[in-house]
Parts: C-alpha cells; sequence; structure tokens
C-alpha cells in the first residue's frame, strides 16, 4: 500500500491484522501443538472472521462489483477464498482433527486472502470510489458491523 488507509475501509483492516495473527499461528502449528491451534482458529472463526465475511460480502464487494464489474478477477478470487475458507472451517467445526500440516495450509490460505485484500482490492476501491461514495462505503460498514447502532466498548476490540 502506498499510502495510508481511507478512513472507510480501516475498520475491515483491523479485522485482517487479527487474522494475519491466526494465520501465523496456523503456519506454526505442529502435530503436537494443532489441538491448542485448533482451538485459538475456531475462536477466531466465530467471534470475529465469519462476521468479517458477511460485511465483506454483502457491503464491501457489492460496491466492488458495481465500480469494477461483478466478473472482475480479485472479486472472484476474495469470494472463492471465502468459500474455501468456510468450507474448512466448518469441516473443523465439524469435529475434524487436522496435523499441523493441514494448519499450515490453512494458515497460508488465510494469509494469501488477507494480502489478496489489503494489497489488491482495498487499494483499487481507494483508487477509483470518489470520497464521497468512500465515506458513504465506511458509514455502510460500520452500521454492518453494529446493525443496533451499538457500539462495543474499545476494549472489545470492535467486535460484536
Amino acid at each position: 500500500m502506498a499510502g495510508k488507509r481511507d478512513q472507510a475501509l480501516v475498520p475491515l483492516s483491523h479485522d485482517h491484522h487479527h487474522a494475519l495473527v491466526i494465520a501465523m499461528l496456523l503456519r506454526r502449528a505442529t502435530d503436537e501443538n494443532a489441538p491448542g491451534t485448533l482451538h485459538a482458529f475456531l475462536d477466531f472463526w466465530h467471534s470475529d472472521c465469519r462476521e468479517h465475511f458477511r460485511v465483506e460480502e454483502e457491503v464491501l464487494f457489492p460496491v466492488f462489483a458495481a465500480s469494477q464489474g461483478e466478473d472482475h478477477p480479485l472479486l472472484r478470487k476474495a469470494l472463492d477464498d471465502h468459500a474455501e475458507i468456510r468450507g474448512l472451517a466448518a469441516q473443523l467445526e465439524a469435529g475434524e482433527r487436522p496435523g499441523g500440516q493441514v494448519l499450515n495450509e490453512l494458515g497460508e490460505m488465510l494469509s494469501a486472502h488477507v494480502r489478496l485484500e489489503e494489497r489488491e482490492i482495498f487499494p483499487l476501491i481507494e483508487e477509483r470510489l470518489p470520497a464521497g461514495d468512500l465515506a458513504v462505503l465506511g458509514e455502510r460498514i460500520g452500521e454492518s458491523r453494529h446493525p443496533s447502532g451499538d457500539r462495543p466498548h474499545p476494549r472489545d476490540g470492535d467486535r460484536e
């Protein structure tokens, strides 16, 4: 990223930072620490990631599609990533107990997905959307993350 992230996308970028921390844990998983790493991932999945995907799919990606086209390869890749990560999370929730290598691969996938959004999709949105549209997008992201209008306590890390 060449400059500072537009305020509209900062909440999603904060989520991405947390995702990168989890991705690092996953990439460092071994067969011995796999159960604890799996627990950390599933906690992240339930507390942050599912909701983050929903906000992107309902708010961010439609704006991207409207400006870049629904068949844009970056959008297709991001949606495919969401589906793949969601599917793996469902398998893990269903009781699959993976070894370190499976978790390493999930960590690589999660990290690559964050890089795609942060390095390619977000800069394209910032470049192509007028400032007013970015401001509206930011409001919609905020409303979607906190539909009741209630804001969590700042120590809650901006999570519901």
